[in-house]
């Protein structure tokens, strides 16, 4: 900033322009910013939302206790929130204690897979239940 000749300060030509290149430069940059930071914070709420819908699921099956949990083997419902649709999907085996992943023949062990499905992709929650 200098002086001209009748002593009041002032802003030349090149630091105008300079000023209006850096704010062209920094605006987009931060718009992009905050619009990935907003997308994120809906992925995360969408992630919330299918944890929450599979533990219900696992929580109502674990409530019907050991012989009952069978039942809800190839169960299947499907779930809207937000316009968001969710697939649950239940899985239940028996299994060996030795190995907790593998199905089994009759057991008392009794693996419970519960898989939400959504655009995000899948998230699973497994438990174990035992006939004890």
């Amino acid at each position: 900033m200098r002086q001209n000749r009748s002593g009041r300060g002032g802003f030349t030509l090149i630091e105008v322009v300079m000023v209006i290149v850096i704010t062209a430069i920094a605006i987009p940059t931060l718009v992009f910013v905050l619009g990935q930071q907003a997308r994120f914070t809906v992925d995360a709420e969408k992630i919330v939302a299918a944890a929450d819908l599979g533990q219900d699921l696992m929580e109502e099956i674990r409530s019907k206790g050991f012989d009952a949990a069978a039942g809800y083997n190839g169960y299947s419902d499907n779930k809207t929130l937000s316009t968001v649709q969710y697939t649950r999907d239940v899985t239940v085996c028996d299994v060996n204690p030795a190995d907790l992943d593998t199905c089994a023949g009759a057991s008392d062990y009794r693996r419970i897979s519960v898989t939400v499905s959504s655009d995000l992709g899948d998230t699973e929650m497994v438990t174990l239940l035992t006939d004890f």
